[in-house]
């Protein structure tokens, strides 16, 4: 997973691993250690709900995604997922859920 963060926005981009992962319903997470006591845990996890989300709490990263989507994306796995979440900012974040293209 690559994760992107820039003037209100997430991009992810996930590999083939991950996207089969996703589709069977599994949890897809990562973590960035800083030092001994901080780091930064991201995940994303597929929910019963029809909106993407994300959230931020107690240095984690947590970006819900429709399962109704996962489960179809192996199908279709160019096709991204994004939404403007209100953040009661001007704002709103942008978040995108995309497939890497590239080789690893």
């Amino acid at each position: 997973m690559k994760i992107r963060l820039a003037n209100n926005s997430i991009r992810i981009r996930i590999n083939q691993d991950e996207l089969v992962k996703l589709s069977n319903n599994e949890t897809v997470s990562m973590m960035v250690r800083f030092s001994i006591y901080d780091a930064l845990n991201f995940e994303l996890s597929p929910w019963n709900l029809e909106v993407l989300e994300a959230k931020f709490e107690s240095g984690k990263v947590t970006v819900n995604i429709p399962v109704s989507f996962t489960k179809k994306w192996p199908e279709n796995p160019t096709q991204p997922i994004e939404i403007h979440q209100n953040n009661g900012s001007a704002q709103a974040l942008y978040i995108l859920v995309e497939k890497d293209l590239e080789k690893a």
